[in-house]
């Protein structure tokens, strides 16, 4: 492999370095963290029933998507009746997100 590299470098030293270039642009775009403007708006349907004690990751993970949360996701969450805090805790992000 490295003598097929040398051959092109002698051959064609413009190319060999136009193709360097081109591998390494690859390679940190690859690895740069990419912001997403989208177009695209998100509603997540959840359920929610005694599950007090997961509600703050679960909408600290949503929150921190990629999207702009309040521009393209839309949550709803149905309580069907949980007898821990679960309701408080849905009712103090939405006032927090507003």
């Amino acid at each position: 492999m490295l003598n097929r590299k040398v051959k092109k470098l002698i051959r064609d030293p413009k190319l060999f370095f136009s193709d360097m270039v081109k591998k390494q642009k690859k390679k940190i775009n690859s690895i740069q963290p990419k912001e997403y403007n989208g177009n695209y708006q998100y509603t997540v349907v959840t359920a929610v029933y005694n599950v007090g004690r997961y509600l703050d990751e679960y909408f600290n993970s949503m929150v921190k998507q990629r999207l702009d949360f309040k521009k393209h996701i839309n949550l709803i969450l149905v309580d069907d009746g949980s007898t821990d805090e679960s309701a408080e805790i849905i009712k103090s992000w939405k006032k927090v997100s507003q």
